[in-house]
């Protein structure tokens, strides 16, 4: 829902959640461990330290699950990279199979520089080939790399092919023609 059509109104919004997963994933869910509600109230200090305050119960509550320490992961990055880091490598290990995660601290790796960013988008791709999210983090990564636009640029078109609305990957091909 964008624009100022509705603006001041509450609205109903059902969706199927786990069309939404399989989507998004390319796989089945797991184990339901939490459910979260999370609504924009303009303090940003406040729902940030509550996500970390969820993550570290998460973390507690469900020390051997890849889908909560990977979740835990991704709200701990800005606060502590190396520790999200960690936790994916913990995820991966106990789900070796799950693309999304290899995608995750792929993305992860990327935005902080760190090496074996592209190696974790390629398993991850040959995990779940569906994973559209995959192929555009790998193409915004290629980006970085000298010599790398045609590939981000086939990554990027992949991307959008599995995921029309993809943001990300419409971010890389605006980046691949403003050059």
């Amino acid at each position: 829902e964008s624009g100022e059509a509705r603006l001041d109104q509450w609205i109903s919004v059902r969706r199927n959640v786990l069309e939404d997963y399989r989507r998004a994933f390319g796989e089945e869910p797991g184990d339901i461990v939490a459910v979260g509600i999370m609504t924009d109230y303009g303090d940003r200090g406040a729902e940030i330290q509550r996500r970390y305050e969820a993550a570290s119960r998460l973390r507690e509550l469900r020390p051997r699950s890849a889908w909560a320490l990977a979740h835990c992961a991704r709200l701990l990055y800005s606060r502590d990279p190396a520790d999200a880091e960690a936790l994916l490598d913990r995820a991966a290990s106990l789900r070796p199979d799950a693309g999304w995660i290899r995608a995750w601290r792929g993305e992860i790796r990327s935005r902080g520089g760190r090496p074996g960013a592209l190696e974790d988008f390629d398993a991850s791709i040959r995990l779940t080939p569906a994973y559209a999210q995959a192929y555009a983090w790998r193409a915004a990564a290629r980006l970085r790399e000298p010599g790398s636009r045609s590939g981000a640029s086939r990554d990027a078109d992949r991307a959008l092919a599995l995921n029309p609305s993809l943001g990300a990957a419409h971010l890389v091909r605006a980046s691949l023609l403003a050059e």
